[in-house]
């Protein structure tokens, strides 16, 4: 099972996955931006109506319910453009702590390396000395 997981890692495509995390953070926080910031304006605010006031009644009877709901979407829909934008955050976090570990594990993949044709030399020079 560990075997597995640790193939699955190797076959993602890390320099693609580094690359696109700037972006998507940058695209994530401009949507953010764009919702946050944006006020809600009645579309049909300036509209005068011709309409008498029983039938004026009756519509506002069905308004109120949908202008509830409509505020209750927004909300809504706040809530989930927040979580989009924390989860940009944690991904960028996250492509950054896989970069830096990809750089530590390099280091001391050169690290062993060396060590290990230090410990290879002085075996040569122990075999030949005796």
């Amino acid at each position: 099972m560990r075997r597995g997981l640790l193939d699955s890692f190797r076959n993602i495509a890390w320099d693609k996955v580094l690359g696109a995390a700037p972006p998507i953070a940058e695209a994530a926080r401009k949507l953010w931006q764009k919702v946050a910031g944006a006020p809600v304006e009645p579309r049909f605010a300036d509209a005068t109506p011709v309409l008498n006031p029983e039938l004026l009644a009756a519509i506002d009877v069905r308004v109120g319910p949908l202008q509830q709901r409509m505020a209750a979407l927004e909300q809504e829909s706040r809530a989930s453009f927040d979580v989009v934008r924390s989860m940009a955050e944690q991904h960028t976090q996250l492509v950054e702590a896989v970069d830096m570990l990809l750089a530590r594990t390099q280091l001391l993949l050169r690290l062993v390396m060396l060590l290990g044709a230090a410990v290879l030399a002085l075996a040569v020079l122990l075999a030949v000395r005796w």
